[in-house]
């Protein structure tokens, strides 16, 4: 149903993400959750998984690069993103490439870079994380919109931006 790429850094919002993932699944107990990342630096995640009984919602796939990854996220219905800071964002962009819908905190890079095509919640608000997801997982089936995320991520032409920073540099 939905997925989570990156580090087992408290600044990636693993934790809230399990706390709001036990929410959506007291609504929906049959959600899945998938983790790519290091299994053995979620150590703490693990835990709570644990704890809160999540151990048949909460699937950890190990560190994916490249086609792999991206044949998990089309796959998903989200991409979860509760990064307390980024400077980008990058698997935000990947997943928008993908046409999956993208649920993250609401951060400043996040509406400089992508404007109104994530979908958020206030920084810290796991209740209304786990209500965004609940909300959202059949948001993939709206084509128009998933269209939409797709061309929106076109823009980010790496010669292009890479032009861009040049001229910034040198003007």
């Amino acid at each position: 149903d939905a997925i989570f790429v990156g580090r087992a850094h408290p600044q990636k919002g693993v934790g809230d993400l399990i706390i709001a993932w036990e929410k959506v699944r007291q609504a929906n107990p049959q959600v899945k959750l998938v983790i790519v990342g290091e299994k053995n630096t979620f150590t703490e995640a693990q835990n709570i998984i644990t704890q809160l009984g999540l151990e048949q919602n909460v699937e950890f796939v190990g560190f994916l690069s490249g086609p792999e990854k991206y044949k998990l996220i089309k796959r998903a219905k989200l991409l979860v993103f509760p990064s307390h800071y980024e400077s980008f964002g990058m698997v935000a962009l990947e997943a928008l490439a993908c046409g999956v819908p993208v649920i993250a905190y609401d951060l400043e890079i996040y509406r400089e870079v992508y404007g109104d095509k994530l979908i958020t919640v206030p920084k810290g608000d796991t209740a209304g994380l786990a209500h965004a997801i609940a909300a959202n997982l059949n948001r993939h089936e709206d084509s128009e919109y998933v269209q939409e995320l797709i061309e929106y991520s076109r823009k980010f032409d790496f010669r292009q931006t890479a032009k861009m920073v040049l001229e910034s540099m040198v003007n």
